[in-house]
């Protein structure tokens, strides 16, 4: 797919395709460790070429216009590692770990829980993410500020929740 190809389809995104790009653009600077790199899919080829080779390692059954943004985690730019934020949920592959995806409309909430010895010190710091269901699970963040990535995720679930985001509203 080319570039104009692709800008036509984000101008047919709907609603909620538009205001969930406008929630991870809210956070998208301060979530990232300052070494990564993200890339978006109306950038330049080579961030369409880093994408395209990601979903295609994994068999990722996406079209192009369904990605938001990639964040390639891996030392080498490989695009073998990382994140990619889509408009329904984000894929991960962590180091060592299978991929796994969280779906937005299963999610009932991010949240950090730190624990704390008797002398106050902070021991852990541990991200989780709550499901609808009842469930959780233990997400990465030696890649992410943990704290934006809760609170990205936060948004996301209370916007699919209510159908409004605070910052599109104001901006209108």
């Amino acid at each position: 797919m080319g570039e104009l190809e692709f800008e036509d389809s984000m101008r047919s995104w709907t609603t909620k395709q538009q205001t969930m790009a406008k929630i991870f653009d809210k956070y998208c600077n301060s979530m990232k460790v300052r070494s990564l790199k993200w890339y978006f899919p109306t950038g330049s080829k080579w961030a369409m070429r880093k994408i395209n080779k990601f979903m295609a390692f994994f068999a990722i059954p996406l079209k192009l216009w369904d990605v938001v943004a990639f964040l390639d985690t891996t030392t080498f730019r490989t695009g073998k590692e990382g994140m990619l934020f889509t408009k329904d949920g984000i894929f991960i592959k962590e180091a060592l770990n299978k991929l796994y995806y969280i779906a937005y409309e299963k999610v009932e909430k991010a949240e950090i829980i730190e624990k704390f010895d008797d002398a106050g010190y902070l021991v852990s710091s541990e991200l989780y993410v709550h499901y609808k269901d009842g469930t959780k699970q233990l997400v990465f963040d030696y890649d992410i500020r943990k704290l934006f990535f809760a609170e990205y995720i936060n948004d996301v679930a209370e916007y699919l929740r209510t159908g409004y985001f605070k910052a599109a509203v104001e901006e209108e």
